[in-house]
């Protein structure tokens, strides 16, 4: 005879996506549909369950919203999220951290649920923002060239363009055999591995050697008759940053 709560319209909804994403994760794993009679794009069924996460925190929520005797949506709540576990819809550690935001989700008001979940929506758009800007800084350029000049003179290229051409054609270096902008690079447009990451870390780090104050005597083991100043953690390095025998 009365309307139900908003908390259980909101229940409501969640159930439609539940049942969307639970036809969906059973098919793809039906080997018939999975050879392309059901489709469904991996970003549209991520964004479907970011939007499910969120209204199951909504869902979740029924503080000073229902009539004396009513039963709370937690409970209904929870057994969706056992199916999402279950069906491997969510995988068991974002499953695990969801219940606690809908167990928190059910304890504070309305008011005070939407302000938190818009905080948590900020931080989560500038989290992506760093993650892109991240990944775009170890995107390498298609060409050893300056930066947003590719018409620069053969004099203002990079060193390693003149370093290739010694190792590919000797001496005496040509410069009208450097190409316009510089020589492309082998995997130039992608990502750079991991391998060449923790590379760049560490010659970063040994970079900024220079602008120590000091150096720490027990970083120094010796320095022999070259002059050439042996580390503990990198032997028989020169001051020239070359290793005897590169």
């Amino acid at each position: 005879m009365q309307p139900p709560d908003a908390a259980f319209r909101r229940l409501h909804l969640l159930y439609i996506l539940h049942d969307v994403l639970c036809f969906l994760a059973v098919k793809f794993k039906d080997p018939q549909h999975a050879k392309g009679q059901l489709r469904c794009e991996d970003s549209a069924f991520e964004t479907l369950k970011t939007h499910a996460m969120l209204l199951a925190q909504l869902a979740a929520c029924s503080k000073n919203e229902g009539r004396p005797g009513r039963t709370a949506t937690l409970d209904f709540v929870r057994r969706i999220l056992t199916v999402w576990h279950k069906l491997s819809i969510l995988d068991p550690d974002t499953c695990s951290k969801l219940e606690t935001k809908c167990e928190e989700a059910s304890n504070i008001p309305w008011n005070s649920l939407q302000q938190k979940l818009e905080a948590d929506e900020a931080q989560a758009v500038l989290d992506e923002q760093r993650r892109r800007e991240e990944a775009r800084k170890w995107m390498l350029p298609i060409q050893h060239q300056l930066p947003h000049d590719s018409t620069a003179a053969w004099h203002e290229l990079p060193a390693a363009n003149a370093l290739l051409q010694k190792r590919t054609q000797g001496y005496p270096l040509r410069a009208g055999d450097l190409p316009m902008g510089g020589y492309r690079l082998r995997n130039g447009g992608r990502l750079a591995d991991e391998s060449l990451k923790a590379e760049v870390a560490e010659l970063h780090k040994e970079a900024l050697r220079c602008f120590d104050k000091y150096t720490d005597a027990d970083e120094v083991q010796d320095i022999d008759a070259m002059g050439n100043i042996i580390w503990k953690d990198r032997p028989t390095r020169n001051f020239w940053g070359f290793e005897v025998g590169s």
